[in-house]
């Protein structure tokens, strides 16, 4: 097993409806750095991400600091792609835009730029339960703690919430999405919002 670092850039994807289409789509955009875009355009990206095994296993996250240009530029240009939403799709979008705003802004103001962002981790489900999400989530938080910042991250399913609090995460802000959609017949859909202080580490 390995474990590599590589720059990622935010690439705009159809989500597969196969079961491996979050490893699959995180193991498109390495081939993607690897084979077009060189380091130094991809660090004009704030995102990063943590492999095992070629894309078994990905972490990707954010760096501290102000959104860059070229990520300003590139979520600019996915938002404009709202409007081929259907009038119901662009509702829902905008709901989770606006809460996921207002909840992290509440819970971490302006200090969420200093903080490292965990934005995706995803197993392949052949992988999972292999202890490949617990050492990929300490790999992102143990050099948030050498620089002495805070990780946040914002999680969809509140199953999850064990396996985040195991890795030293708390429940900040939370918000639900989907009880003022007439089609939407399933209990809400709760998104939490987490932190975690950085620690000191033990050599």
């Amino acid at each position: 097993m390995s474990v590599r670092s590589e720059y990622l850039p935010l690439v705009n994807e159809k989500a597969s409806t196969n079961e491996e289409y979050q490893t699959a789509a995180v193991v498109t955009r390495l081939k993607y750095v690897n084979m077009g875009m060189s380091p130094k355009d991809a660090h004009k990206s704030r995102r990063t991400a943590f492999t095992i095994d070629a894309g078994d296993a990905v972490a990707m996250f954010a760096l501290p600091g102000p959104a860059s240009a070229f990520d300003t530029f590139v979520l600019n240009s996915l938002n404009k792609g709202i409007v081929f939403y259907t009038p119901e799709q662009r509702k829902r979008r905008l709901e989770f835009v606006e809460k996921y705003t207002a909840t992290t802004k509440a819970a971490f103001g302006d200090e969420i730029t200093q903080m490292f962002a965990l934005n995706i981790l995803a197993t392949s489900p052949k992988k999972q339960g292999t202890g490949y999400g617990t050492l990929l989530v300490k790999a992102v938080t143990d050099k948030a703690d050498t620089v002495g910042r805070k990780t946040w991250l914002g999680s969809s399913d509140i199953a999850n919430r064990k396996f985040y609090e195991g890795c030293g995460f708390v429940v900040v802000g939370e918000f639900t999405l989907g009880e003022a959609n007439p089609t939407w017949t399933a209990p809400p859909v709760v998104i939490q919002i987490m932190l975690r202080e950085p620690q000191s580490l033990v050599s």
